[in-house]
């Protein structure tokens, strides 16, 4: 987060969407991902830019958007070796 400065998302955000997409097997639509950031969709492109930014660490896509173009899409294992396994945990 210090890395991006003004243009990170939100400790909030960032937990709302990894909350809504572990609950959901790593993959939410669009619109279920802004609600649960509590963002209108209109701002969700940039939402996800910034999140992108934060989590897909060593150009790993951690976060990507599905080839449908409406479903977000979280590889939790990768997630868990790029955040927990590097902090020790």
């Amino acid at each position: 987060k210090t890395r991006y400065g003004a243009r990170a998302a939100s400790d909030d955000i960032v937990r709302s969407a990894v909350t809504v997409l572990l609950a959901q097997s790593g993959r939410a639509h669009r619109d279920t991902l802004a609600t649960a950031a509590g963002i209108p969709s209109i701002r969700l492109p940039g939402t996800l830019a910034a999140l992108r930014r934060q989590l897909n660490v060593e150009g790993y896509d951690v976060l990507s958007v599905d080839v449908d173009d409406v479903t977000v899409v979280l590889d939790v294992d990768l997630l868990r070796q790029q955040f927990l396994e590097n902090a020790g945990l």
